[in-house]
């Protein structure tokens, strides 16, 4: 199947216009904060992108704590909710395909990505880190996560193009026909990053009744 005969993009542009109510941070990021990023390596404030920021919880977070926090995302309803949390001139609506085009005229020592990578494909998060990689200051940090092929979503997906596998499932909560780029293990998450050297990588889970969510993540320098 070819990119164009998936059209992926598209379906999950679509898949996400409707928003993800999510209002409060989630506790991989403040845990991340108070354990990796603020004790382990002695960083309390600066440029901080949320790339993939929806309603602004993780963006909000960090710039109450003392970081001046930016935000990108691809839905025009979250991202005026997230106006309510950080300034609007720090938020910017992008179309899902990357470019190398800087997103603000600031510099950022950290990018923080919390399941948002794994909506592109290989070639088009390549593309996506390479952009993002331009615009952090030499030694700023990456935290990023992907999802896992061993959770519920990856042990049902089906073949897709381009390092993708596509996603077909309806519940009582959503209905989603999208294309997901699923991690096998550690090396196959370092291999996703390219231009940044790991400092920690780990996982969280958690099965709510539809079995596991697990996601991999990534610490990593900018070098």
């Amino acid at each position: 199947m070819s990119i164009a005969e998936a059209d992926y993009l598209e379906k999950n542009r679509s898949s996400w216009q409707y928003g993800y109510d999510a209002p409060n941070v989630e506790s991989w990021v403040f845990r991340w904060n108070g354990r990796i990023l603020r004790n382990k390596l002695g960083i309390t404030s600066g440029n901080l992108l949320d790339w993939g920021c929806g309603q602004g919880a993780t963006a909000g977070f960090f710039q109450r704590i003392g970081f001046d926090a930016y935000g990108v995302d691809i839905a025009a309803g979250d991202l005026e909710r997230a106006k309510r949390l950080i300034p609007s001139e720090r938020l910017k609506l992008i179309f899902p395909k990357p470019d190398m085009i800087p997103f603000f005229n600031v510099s950022f020592d950290v990018v923080v990505s919390i399941q948002s990578f794994y909506f592109l494909s290989d070639t088009d998060m390549a593309i996506a880190i390479a952009s993002l990689h331009a615009q952090m200051k030499p030694g700023a940090i990456l935290y990023a996560t992907m999802i896992a092929l061993d959770s519920q979503f990856g042990k049902i997906s089906t073949d897709g193009p381009d390092g993708m596998r596509r996603l077909v499932k309806s519940n009582e909560r959503y209905d989603t026909d999208s294309f997901l780029n699923f991690v096998t293990d550690e090396a196959d998450l370092v291999s996703k990053f390219p231009g940044f050297e790991p400092v920690l990588i780990g996982y969280y889970d958690a099965d709510w009744g539809e079995g596991s969510e697990k996601h991999w993540h990534i610490t990593a320098r900018r070098v």
